[in-house]
């Protein structure tokens, strides 16, 4: 059994979660929103943030702002409500929307395995 396979088996167990996409988007910026931070100021943390990039402008399903050390950062997060495994190019896309708006990090969250 290859790694994609055991991580799919495992997930097998769990039922999927009974709220639609929007509803999961929700939950994720309030999971995040709960997580404490060693941070010069709380974490800000917005549903549906629109960025301008170089490249176009970009509505992430949540992002975090916060400072530490007098440097700003800025986490984009996607939130994957899907069935099927997260596809590779999702991750790819992912990543050069992080490169286009200059975040630090990029999460991506999902009810399905990688």
């Amino acid at each position: 059994m290859n790694d994609e396979d055991k991580v799919a088996f495992a997930t097998a167990f769990y039922p999927a979660a009974d709220i639609t996409p929007p509803e999961f988007e929700g939950f994720v910026v309030q999971l995040l929103d709960s997580i404490g931070a060693a941070t010069d100021s709380p974490p800000v943390v917005t549903l549906h943030e629109k960025i301008q990039g170089p490249d176009g402008t970009y509505d992430f399903d949540a992002t975090v702002r916060f400072d530490w050390a007098g440097m700003h950062f800025l986490v984009i997060v996607e939130a994957k409500r899907h069935k099927n495994p997260i596809k590779r190019e999702l991750v790819q896309v992912l990543h050069d929307k992080l490169r286009s708006v200059g975040a630090q990090k990029a999460i991506m969250i999902s009810t399905a395995p990688y």
